[in-house]
């Protein structure tokens, strides 16, 4: 069972007040971090990928969508791009400025898209709300910036901090009475990340047993309809940026087991390999329907994904981190291992240097990561704890 309902007003207004203090503390962070860096002449820290999603935006905007791949590198599916769109259009009629084609040290947009990127992050707070008792709900807030969400704000990936939080939703709500719900939820994670569709084998095996095809019609529907817009007017484009997306090498951690170390490199291959791997994850976990073991289990799969990338970037690690650090919480961990672990590991791949013993001290940190949601699935179905409502009472939302 889950924390709270749909009702739940005390949660929502939690989960707002967490988003306004996330959004004031990274702002801050970027006004300052240049200077307090020692270099004040660079402005502002506005991380650059945000771009990519912004010139997007900017194709919708002037109503280009179905060709909204043609210029952007960004991979992703359209849905943040057409949130950011109207706040777009808002600030060039004011005349804010961007920071693409060239780097400024004070593009005036970022004022104006930051925050609602920020705030619109406030799903993941909501999202593990939903999942977890209400007196847990400020702490593992900080939880999650520290050890999970940290490196979405730094890269700018806001989309990635939204689809994490539907997937939560998706998870909290995927229960005979609510599965509707339930798979319109992943659809939107979905349609903002597309990493989100890791979680569908788990949630197939487990929660959506019952229906199965008409929670994958309903969660799929949106996204593919999104998708097929720019696929079918401008295939050449779309299709790279979906389908055949690249990932830049010298932005990140090239794998070991990649050959090529500089340029571009497809993605493709690892991550069909991937579905693979999560496939196999869903089988193992199939008929268990409490919340530990789903949360582990997806914690699992999106962590996967860092493990077969061949160009390992440090946000990759966030979606999974998130899940950990619920799932500790979930499982009533006395020590925050899997919070404490992840922000190490952050730092560790933030971290440039590589070589084949950077990646055993990696390997190693993400073992750290991954021992009690992996404890969780190869151990025996737990009885759920009852959840404590704010008054101290317990009960089940």
């Amino acid at each position: 069972m889950t924390a709270g309902g749909a009702g739940d007003v005390p949660g929502r207004w939690h989960s707002v007040a967490i988003g306004l203090t996330t959004t004031a503390f990274m702002m801050a962070i970027s006004f300052v971090a240049w200077t307090v860096a020692g270099y004040p002449e660079r402005g502002w820290f506005v991380p650059g990928d945000l771009w990519q999603t912004v010139l997007g935006a900017q194709f919708i905007a002037d109503g280009a969508f179905p060709y909204m791949y043609e210029n952007a590198a960004g991979p992703a599916l359209p849905f943040f791009a057409i949130v950011l769109a109207p706040f777009f259009a808002l600030g060039r009629a004011v005349g804010l400025s961007v920071g693409y084609p060239f780097s400024v040290p004070h593009p005036t947009m970022y004022l104006l898209l930051a925050p609602v990127g920020l705030m619109g992050s406030t799903v993941v707070f909501h999202g593990a709300a939903r999942l977890l008792p209400q007196k847990n709900r400020w702490s593992t807030a900080i939880l999650l910036l520290t050890g999970a969400l940290f490196s979405i704000f730094v890269f700018g990936h806001f989309e990635d901090a939204v689809a994490v939080g539907f997937v939560m939703l998706s998870v909290a709500d995927a229960r005979a009475e609510t599965q509707d719900r339930s798979a319109l939820w992943m659809g939107l994670a979905i349609g903002f990340k597309q990493f989100a569709f890791l979680a569908v084998p788990v949630l197939l095996a487990t929660r959506w047993r019952e229906r199965r095809i008409r929670a994958c019609v309903t969660a799929f529907a949106l996204p593919a309809a999104a998708a097929a817009v720019p696929l079918t007017m401008d295939w050449a484009h779309a299709s790279r940026a979906l389908i055949s997306a690249p990932t830049f090498a010298t932005f990140g951690h090239v794998a070991w087991w990649t050959s090529s170390s500089d340029g571009t490199i497809v993605t493709t291959p690892a991550r069909l390999a991937l579905v693979g791997v999560v496939i196999v994850l869903a089988i193992l976990v199939r008929g268990r329907t409490d919340d530990r073991t789903v949360v582990a289990a997806v914690s699992v799969a999106f962590l996967a994904r860092p493990l077969l990338e061949p160009v390992l970037h440090a946000y990759y690690l966030a979606p999974g981190l998130a899940f950990g650090v619920v799932h500790e919480v979930l499982i009533g961990a006395r020590h925050r291992l899997t919070a404490a672990a992840g922000f190490v590991l952050f730092c560790y791949v933030f971290w440039k240097p590589g070589g084949h013993m950077w990646w055993v001290g990696f390997y190693v940190l993400t073992a750290a990561v991954l021992l009690r949601p992996v404890s969780s699935l190869i151990g025996p179905p737990r009885a759920e704890l009852p959840l404590i409502d704010e008054a101290g009472s317990a009960g089940h939302g």
